[in-house]
């Protein structure tokens, strides 16, 4: 558990990690503990579930129960909402996730746009390329400081440290495919960048409980390639260059990878509920919204 003030200015405490049997008592005394934990730091308000920033996992699924998580999203039964509305929880915000088809008619015209998109772009001295897997280190710190400016005026963000956004992304460079790392650069200058990710879940959902060692690990490299879907984990450009068309681009780019590497549909998750120019972009390409995730806030005075 945390408090925000620091960097949002609201007085608000955040729990996360929220992972409960099916009995309301126990869930009542694990809310109750929070409560109590916040009231004790002077706090008004808790909020989650969030693990342990909206830099990490987060979120409670409110729909589509039937539907395996994809890579790094969270999942929990139904019950879980009953429990945390029977004790007074309310909706803060809604994260949504995104299905995107690549085979759809209108993602052919999206990848057809890209060259005369690239063509504008770089008349700008604007240039989209990939990610430097031989200079990980230095592409990282570049990208730190993109991700801190595009995202800090979404709702609950949290700047990373750069220690923090290195360690995500060394736990992150096993599965990085270049194909689809996308840095934009204005005269050399990151301007923004897109991360997707192969769906491993579908691969360690028939691991025997999810353990890794000593045969698991064997089936998850064996199969790696097998995978059909991705996630789209961060797409974001800086303010001052969003319209220009870079995100059509990162898109496109997205698109004709999964078609190379017969990726039948791609996630892209998550992603604000207010955040209108996400929003229609991602309808605008044929997305659909097929999940949907609830963070949930009450009062603690």
């Amino acid at each position: 558990m945390a408090g925000t003030k620091k960097f949002t200015g609201n007085n608000d405490g955040f729990f996360g990690f929220f992972d409960v049997e099916e009995d309301y008592a126990v869930a009542e005394a694990l809310l109750n503990t929070a409560g109590e934990w916040a009231r004790q730091k002077g706090l008004t308000s808790l909020v989650g579930p969030v693990n342990f920033s909206t830099n990490d996992t987060c979120g409670m699924l409110i729909d589509s129960y039937n539907v395996p998580p994809v890579m790094l999203m969270t999942y929990n039964k139904k019950y879980y909402n009953d429990f945390m509305e029977r004790f007074g929880f309310q909706k803060k915000m809604v994260l949504l996730a995104y299905k995107i088809e690549t085979k759809q008619n209108m993602n052919q015209r999206v990848i057809a746009m890209r060259p005369l998109l690239e063509n504008r772009l770089k008349r700008d001295g604007i240039v989209i390329r990939k990610f430097n897997m031989k200079n990980f280190k230095s592409e990282v710190d570049k990208l730190h400081e993109v991700y801190n400016a595009a995202w800090e005026k979404n709702w609950g963000f949290v700047p990373m440290t750069k220690d923090e956004f290195r360690f995500a992304a060394s736990d992150m460079k096993a599965i990085v495919d270049t194909d689809f790392a996308y840095v934009a650069e204005h005269h050399g200058k990151a301007i923004g960048f897109a991360l997707t990710v192969p769906n491993l879940n579908e691969v360690t959902i028939n691991i025997k409980r999810g353990r890794l060692f000593p045969t698991g690990l064997f089936k998850l490299l064996m199969n790696q390639k097998k995978v059909k879907s991705v996630r789209i984990i961060t797409l974001g450009v800086i303010e001052g260059y969003r319209k220009a068309g870079i995100d059509a681009c990162f898109y496109a780019m997205n698109l004709e990878a999964a078609s190379r590497k017969n990726i039948e549909y791609g996630e892209a998750s998550w992603i604000l509920e207010n955040n209108d120019l996400m929003n229609k972009a991602l309808l605008h390409i044929g997305g659909k919204v097929y999940k949907k995730y609830r963070i949930y806030q009450m009062s603690v005075n």
